[in-house]
């Protein structure tokens, strides 16, 4: 996992929209040890640590410590990643894999589904989980959508969008098309639209 990290140059694109504070490991070393836990098996937090601890990341990267990845640590160095930033992570990570991986992009997949949540009915501040047609058949609780677009061809994830869970699927489906067009279209480049769109 942490040679795939190294291959997507994850750390260092990070780190030039998330500049570095003055101590510990970077920005993009926060998200990275982050996005690996995930993948392997997800802990607090509180716990990171403790997992950390057992693997051999605590050999291959620098400056780690119990207090450097403590919850507060992590807090401070990711709180600066607004939505603007995410996304243009995401569109640089994506530009480098259609380049190195050669992805074809010449037939597109689009899933839309949706998952429920165990919101509090009363709670007002969360406008994206609403009651609407639940695929699990749990109409009674508050529920989150989520559609993904990914190359026919070995699934890789290209676009996606979380919605409030009441919204019609094929609405949200034609609201979404322009905005992927206008994403696909920024961050491609023109030698990969070439050679995966001949008739572009």
């Amino acid at each position: 996992m942490w040679g795939a990290v190294q291959r997507a140059e994850l750390i260092p694109l990070a780190n030039q929209l998330c500049p570095k504070r003055q101590q510990g490991p970077s920005p993009g070393t926060y998200l990275a040890l982050a996005a690996v836990n995930r993948a392997m098996q997800p802990v607090s937090k509180r716990g990171f640590w403790e997992w950390i601890s057992g693997t051999a990341l605590v050999r291959a990267v620098a400056e780690l410590s119990a207090e450097a990845l403590s919850s507060q640590r992590f807090w401070d160095h990711l709180v600066g990643w607004e939505t603007e930033k995410i996304h243009a992570l995401w569109k640089g990570l994506l530009e480098r894999a259609v380049q190195r991986e050669g992805i074809d992009l010449s037939r597109l997949c689009y899933d839309g589904t949706n998952f429920y949540t165990f919101i509090d009915t009363f709670n007002v501040q969360n406008h994206l989980a609403q009651r609407g047609k639940n695929k699990q058949g749990r109409a009674n609780l508050r529920q989150v959508s989520y559609a993904l677009v990914c190359a026919a061809h070995g699934q890789w994830p290209l676009y996606y969008e979380v919605y409030e869970g009441h919204r019609n699927d094929s609405r949200q489906f034609g609201e979404m098309l322009g905005r992927f067009a206008t994403f696909y279209a920024g961050w491609l480049r023109p030698s990969a639209a070439a050679a995966n769109h001949p008739g572009v």
